[in-house]
């Protein structure tokens, strides 16, 4: 006797050339509960319904339950739906014919050798020691014949462009959605990085990109380390922070380019294209400087860092409940929007830089995570995200306000040319903060922002 093998049909198998007996059932299962112990679904078959508990020992507990008890849970599914036609021969055999997204997937499962012999032209493979053809992988991951092993995925990203869309799936994994997700970030780091090495008119387009793929980088990590080693993640952390310090040489010329107007009404020409190139002169230099950096055996070893955390590092998860990347993402949002409220109401009326930096910082990483996740919501995330993009907007340009008048006080000697510009600036800023107040109220109202 067997017990429980499972083999993937070939595409030849054709229920209709099978002369054996059988009943035919339609079924419909989805998974509630995922965790180290046990697993929880819900099954329609045909037109009866029934809840199943599966404990890590074997024992499987079936409750008969009603079609509206169905319906109500599968609101609270944390995996996708499978649809699947079950070819029951005996107790001893069957055939799982999935249907829609999982169509051409075929597996026979049986616990008699005998029963094999009728089938064995269209066995394909063993899958019995497979996970990845069990209902709960197939639920949360998708259809094997079409998905690639994480790690053979990562492998794929380093030689070729891959859409997101296709890889990552709103009940995968957090912890395997997040390493694809960083890797990905990381592919593209080291490709801005070496564009910044080339001597073109694009460095500084290349710097801007460069950083906020490392803002991105950290601001996940720092979300969702969990998914890797403690010890590990820190110091990486760490490690990225002290980079993008070096990285952050652009920003007061960029604050100086968004001003022009309100410079030029209060400078004179030949004081205002000294000061300009003074200003580009120091980003020059300041490149040159990152470049070299870049080059350096510091550089390398907290890169090689990130990339083997990616890729190798992993650790064996205490919490007993599965998370799959979209519950991570609610939780998430739910958490850091709550505490952006708190924040705005503490700080909002402050009106100076420490304060609305604060409230940046949690702005800026609900923007990254949805930036890099929001594909999996898209609806929701197009719908929403300018409301948060606009709060973010006017604390950006406060910031700016704020950097403009401490270039202006350490750049600037005339007296009268400083008055000016000041009060130019002081100006713009009550409209800005006017501008502010208005769009919190409107984010206040969004108590469901990126939430679903």
């Amino acid at each position: 006797m067997l017990s429980k093998k499972r083999f993937l049909l070939n595409e030849e198998f054709k229920i209709e050339n099978i002369k054996q007996r059988y009943k035919e059932s339609k079924l419909t299962e989805f998974f509630t509960y995922a965790g180290r112990c046990k697993y929880v679904l819900y099954q329609k078959d045909n037109d009866e319904y029934y809840k199943v508990t599966i404990l890590s020992n074997g024992i499987k507990r079936t409750q008969k339950i009603d079609r509206d008890n169905f319906y109500k849970k599968s609101k609270k599914a944390i995996s996708d739906t499978i649809y699947k036609n079950v070819i029951k021969f005996s107790d001893n055999l069957k055939i799982d014919i999935f249907l829609k997204k999982n169509k051409g997937l075929v597996i026979l499962s049986t616990s008699s050798e005998n029963d094999i012999k009728d089938f064995k032209k269209y066995i394909k493979s063993d899958v019995t020691n497979m996970k990845n053809y069990s209902d709960i992988y197939i639920s949360f991951y998708g259809n094997p014949l079409k998905n690639e092993n994480i790690y053979d995925l990562i492998k794929k990203l380093k030689v070729e462009k891959i859409d997101m869309k296709d890889v990552i799936k709103k009940y995968m994994p957090l912890d395997s959605a997040v390493r694809i997700k960083l890797y990905q970030l990381y592919i593209s780091l080291e490709k801005n990085r070496f564009d910044l090495l080339k001597n073109d008119n694009n460095r500084v387009n290349n710097l801007i990109s460069y950083r906020e793929k490392l803002m991105a980088i950290v601001d996940i990590l720092k979300e969702y380390g969990k998914c890797f080693e403690k010890d590990l993640v820190e110091k990486l952390k760490e490690n990225l922070q002290y980079i993008l310090l070096k990285v952050d040489i652009d920003g007061e010329s960029s604050s100086i380019k968004k001003n022009l107007f309100l410079y030029k009404e209060c400078m004179n020409s030949d004081s205002f294209m000294e000061f300009l190139k003074n200003k580009d002169r120091k980003i020059t230099n300041d490149i040159e400087k990152l470049i070299f950096f870049m080059q350096t055996r510091e550089y390398s070893i907290i890169i090689k860092q990130l990339e083997l955390l990616v890729k190798e590092s992993s650790v064996e998860h205490e919490d007993e409940e599965y998370i799959t990347i979209k519950e991570a993402l609610r939780n998430s949002f739910k958490k850091r929007y709550k505490k952006l409220n708190k924040k705005i109401k503490e700080y909002i009326d402050c009106d100076d830089e420490e304060s609305y930096k604060k409230i940046f910082s949690i702005l800026t990483k609900l923007k990254n995570i949805n930036k890099e996740f929001g594909f999996l919501n898209k609806k929701r995330y197009l719908d929403r995200k300018n409301l948060i993009f606009a709060v973010e907007n006017d604390i950006v340009l406060l910031l700016e306000n704020i950097k403009n008048i401490d270039i202006i006080k350490a750049s600037i000697k005339d007296e009268n040319e400083i008055k000016c510009l000041v009060k130019n600036f002081e100006k713009k800023r009550l409209k800005i903060l006017k501008k502010l107040k208005k769009d919190i109220k409107i984010l206040e109202k969004e108590k469901d922002l990126f939430i679903s």
